[in-house]
């Protein structure tokens, strides 16, 4: 080979290699925007639909309510504690999820770390769920059959939230529904 073709194949060979590190070094940038991006959305997402829990304050069911002061009293009893250990469990998964995006989107995924930050998810959900439904039984005891109508009311709307979607083939999102509320 001359020396003019032996130059021309080396710059050929220079610039396709530059392509292929500058691509290289875009699709790095990309992804770790992008799973930054993700991990922001899915930790907005899982804070808000814990927090929802968390939200039913005093305040809150005593003018939903219409709660005595008599009923207050009783209700200031088991209404911190829910509110402590429902925001603890709200802070774990919302770690655990975190720590499970964070491994999803490596480049290298263990999937029997990604399998039992799963199980340890749903054991989180499964507390959240039980103090809950203790929660709801601690104030229904505390209430008249009509404040407990409104409760079964309110307690509804934040479990239909809780429903995964499916799409009917329609394009709308409808919610799984077995039955329509606590009481009904």
């Amino acid at each position: 080979m001359d020396t003019e073709t032996k130059y021309k194949s080396a710059l050929w060979i220079l610039i396709v290699m530059t392509v292929m590190n500058v691509t290289f070094l875009a699709t790095i940038g990309f992804n770790n925007y992008k799973s930054n991006r993700i991990t922001d959305e899915v930790t907005a997402t899982s804070v808000k639909t814990e927090t929802d829990v968390i939200e039913f304050s005093g305040r809150y069911f005593r003018d939903q309510l219409a709660l005595t002061p008599e009923q207050m009293d009783k209700f200031r009893v088991f209404n911190p504690i829910f509110r402590q250990q429902a925001k603890q469990i709200a802070v774990d998964l919302s770690l655990k999820r975190e720590e499970m995006m964070q491994e999803m989107v490596s480049t290298t995924s263990d999937t029997i770390l990604l399998k039992n930050l799963s199980f340890e998810i749903g054991a989180l959900h499964s507390q959240l769920k039980i103090i809950t439904f203790r929660y709801y039984s601690d104030i229904k005891k505390i209430t008249n059959n009509e404040q407990q109508q409104k409760l079964a009311d309110l307690f509804s709307k934040m479990f239909l939230n809780d429903l995964p979607v499916e799409h009917q083939g329609n394009g709308e999102p409808q919610r799984w529904r077995r039955g329509r509320g606590f009481n009904q």
